[in-house]
């Protein structure tokens, strides 16, 4: 049974099998904790994705990618690996400009899962430096009370990287001084 260990402890694990014979082992686990800052350069991570798991994705530093959550219900994602993309400064899609962070994600199971991705308000300044007409500013305080929070938009590609058939969506916002 797949277990997720959430801070450092000594685990013991006593496994019986078919004759009724037991052993058991203890092991302990260092859980490092995440840096509290944003992936600052291209990264991934990959972990199992079991039903209703809720994975923050790290870098190799403890610093945060995105958080995936399937709920409950028999959705396994399965193998799943996160991937944030870091380029110099933001650019540019079919004439339509994009932050300069952004995301692909892969299950080895396709299905609904809530996602978290996490954009630095350096990420959005740097975006609306580029910005050209018709496309609306991202938000310059940081703030949940920001006027251009409206602005937001995930455009989402069902083939890899940077494809034509987009899907656009309006996310739920929520700044938390950070990020």
């Amino acid at each position: 049974m797949p277990f997720i260990a959430t801070a450092t402890d000594t685990y013991t694990v006593t496994g019986t099998d078919g004759n009724s014979c037991t052993a058991t082992s203890s092991v302990t686990v260092t859980v490092n904790p995440s840096s509290g800052l944003l992936a600052p350069s291209t990264s991934n991570h990959t972990q199992t994705h079991g039903d209703d798991f809720n994975i923050n994705y790290y870098d190799g530093s403890c610093n945060l990618i995105a958080s995936v959550d399937d709920g409950n219900g028999g959705n396994v994602l399965g193998l799943t690996t996160t991937t944030v993309n870091v380029e110099a400064t933001a650019n540019f899609h079919n004439g339509q400009p994009f932050v300069r962070r952004w995301y692909q994600i892969t299950p080895n199971s396709n299905g609904s899962a809530d996602v978290v991705l996490y954009i630095n308000q350096s990420d959005f300044d740097d975006y609306n430096n580029v910005l050209l007409p018709p496309y609306q500013p991202l938000p310059t305080s940081g703030s949940n009370l920001d006027p251009n929070i409206p602005n937001i938009r995930i455009t989402k590609n069902d083939d890899a990287g940077l494809g034509n058939n987009p899907i656009v969506i309006t996310p739920t916002v929520n700044w938390n001084g950070n990020y």
